[in-house]
């Protein structure tokens, strides 16, 4: 159990952006939009593709996705919010 712990708290390391430059790429991702795939978060965040579907996939992606068919899209209120990013 501690395992799965330490996998959480390292993959959500893992999502959380990088600095100024990380906030300017996830601002323009996640505005305009309802939504953004999962290849849009995994730049504006930083991080590979894999990191957002296994998070995806684990249940520790920080908000709900949406599955359409074999398509998965995260809806980008939530996900602004998730990040600290109010919308307003």
């Amino acid at each position: 159990m501690a395992r799965a712990t330490a996998d959480t708290a390292d993959q959500s390391a893992r999502l959380a952006p990088a600095g100024q430059e990380g906030a300017s790429k996830i601002n323009a991702t996640l505005t305009g939009s309802p939504t953004c795939t999962v290849p849009d978060v995994a730049e504006a965040l930083g991080v590979s593709e894999w990191a957002v579907y296994e998070a995806i996939k684990r249940g520790t992606f920080p908000v709900p996705v949406l599955r359409v068919g074999r398509r998965i899209v995260i809806p980008t209120v939530p996900l602004r919010r998730a990040l600290g990013m109010e919308d307003g």
